[in-house]
């Protein structure tokens, strides 16, 4: 992860209100934002399995 330095301390609020025209995924963390990389494409091929196991059982069990 890749902290960003904001003058400030963010607040939940300003974090949702804040726009600075970067199309990049932050999280906020103790008011500093971090940068989220976007997953590699092994990490993709692992989520895509996990999503569909979670997909099967769900069904299996008979929840909606």
């Amino acid at each position: 992860m890749i902290q960003v330095k904001w003058p400030v301390k963010l607040t939940f609020e300003g974090y949702l209100s804040d726009d600075a025209g970067i199309d990049n995924r932050y999280e906020l963390v103790d008011g500093e934002l971090v940068m989220v990389l976007l997953p590699t494409p092994d990490q993709s091929d692992v989520i895509d399995l996990l999503t569909d196991v979670f997909r099967t059982e769900i069904g299996r069990e008979g929840y909606p």
